[in-house]
């Protein structure tokens, strides 16, 4: 898959979160074909810092572009779990891992677009 397949899903979320100031890291297959890699993705995993007080903040800024349920925004924030997102426009499949960057010991490239 070539990026340009991704970019109608992934370019408006990553325009949101950049929007309300979240920190997150595209990764998995679609980090690997950012970098040249041959691979075919079956979703988007992204790393976000989704705060218990930014939740609303978060759905309001994706609803628009994204089918988001609240309490499963809720509950993986709670949790520091995963949750599945669904573009509206091209019905790809969106999994963020709710975590905080700043305690994860890998380097990650937190708001930096490769694309």
């Amino acid at each position: 898959m070539q990026l340009t397949a991704v970019l109608p899903t992934i370019t408006p979320l990553a325009d949101a979160l950049d929007s309300i100031g979240m920190r997150y890291s595209i990764t998995g297959s679609i980090a690997a074909i950012i970098y040249g890699a041959r691979c075919n993705p079956n979703d988007i995993d992204i790393i976000a810092d989704i705060f218990p007080n930014r939740i609303s903040l978060f759905i309001a800024a994706i609803a628009a572009d994204y089918h988001v349920d609240g309490y499963a925004v809720s509950n993986a924030v709670g949790q520091h779990s995963s949750l599945n997102i669904l573009s509206r426009n091209t019905m790809e499949k969106s999994t963020f891992l709710s975590v905080n960057l700043m305690r994860l010991a890998s380097p990650l490239l937190v708001g930096h677009r490769a694309f």
